[in-house]
């Protein structure tokens, strides 16, 4: 997925937190079959700190996870409620078979896939 459609997923997601203020997001994030050591977590963090920084969503509306391990790394986008019971982990890759390539930094213009 190219930045600027992780962007546009990021922004829609904005526009339903802004436009339903009772709401809360829920970012999950999962590591690929090859990951960076936290890759996981530092694409939810970039994620939460885009719709807090450019998007205005206030930080205790934004909750963060890790969700394990997929084939390819992704990023859930949740929404519910206060009080509703956040979403779990869908992981389809054990630990044991992840290859940790590195510790790498990803920032917000590193969002593809280590091949």
């Amino acid at each position: 997925m190219s930045e600027s459609q992780i962007r546009e997923r990021l922004d829609g997601f904005a526009i339903f937190l802004e436009d339903n203020p009772t709401y809360r997001a829920d970012i999950m994030a999962y590591g690929g079959l090859r990951s960076c050591r936290g890759e996981a977590l530092k694409r939810a963090r970039l994620a939460s700190e885009y719709l807090t920084n450019e998007k205005g969503i206030a930080a205790a509306r934004i909750a963060i996870s890790d969700g394990g391990y997929r084939e390819e790394w992704a990023v859930e986008l949740w929404k519910g409620v206060d009080g509703a019971k956040r979403p779990f982990s869908m992981l389809t890759i054990d630990r044991n078979k992840v290859k940790i390539i590195k510790n790498c930094p990803i920032t917000r213009n590193e969002h593809q896939s280590y091949d």
